[in-house]
């Protein structure tokens, strides 16, 4: 199997940037039909959610990271039809001695894999615009404390120059003093 030629930090970064652990069982399938000698495929078998991650990290090795999102786009629409029928467990299901169908709540809240990919990315650019404003409120009180500094600096600046007008006053008067007295020492 060819290597990608992605650098460990765009690794690191795809691998932020794809991180879905509920996308790992697809990821395992990918990485298993790309690299069957994997060495730790039967571990992350296991738990593919609790090492979604480094599944990622690993299949970025081999695939790369638009081959993966088409993949998930796949096995999340293959496994939509049948995930419906899954959803409505035996004890719940419609009485059918009746002859009714009694759909429950999440039957008809059960979103496309579009929508569902719409609200995920709302979501994040919610949670991105509430980092934002957090991060400007932040830069604001920094901003305002920062102004408060300067304005204390400048009050001493203002403070040190009148001590210095002060004391330059106080030595010409020392002067002027120390001039008149040699002036009447001199004509005594």
């Amino acid at each position: 199997m060819d290597i990608l030629n992605y650098s460990p930090k765009e690794r690191i970064r795809l691998t932020r940037s794809l991180s879905n652990p509920e996308a790992a069982d697809f990821d395992l399938q990918l990485l298993r039909k790309l690299q069957p000698s994997h060495s730790q495929l039967s571990v992350w078998s296991l738990n593919p959610k609790r090492y979604a991650d480094d599944i990622l990290f690993s299949l970025l090795e081999v695939a790369p990271a638009e081959e993966i999102r088409l993949n998930r786009r796949a096995c999340s629409a293959v496994e939509q039809p049948g995930a419906e029928t899954d959803k409505v467990p035996a004890e719940s299901a419609p009485d059918q001695t009746d002859g009714e169908a009694n759909p429950t709540a999440e039957d008809s809240k059960a979103e496309s894999p579009q929508e569902d990919e719409a609200a995920q990315e709302t979501k994040a650019e919610e949670l991105h615009e509430a980092k934002t404003v957090a991060d400007l409120k932040e830069a604001q009180q920094r901003a305002d404390e920062a102004e408060e500094r300067a304005d204390e600096a400048e009050e001493r600046a203002d403070e040190a120059e009148e001590r210095a007008a002060a004391a330059e006053a106080a030595l010409a008067d020392s002067k002027k003093k120390a001039a008149s007295r040699k002036k009447t020492n001199t004509q005594i």
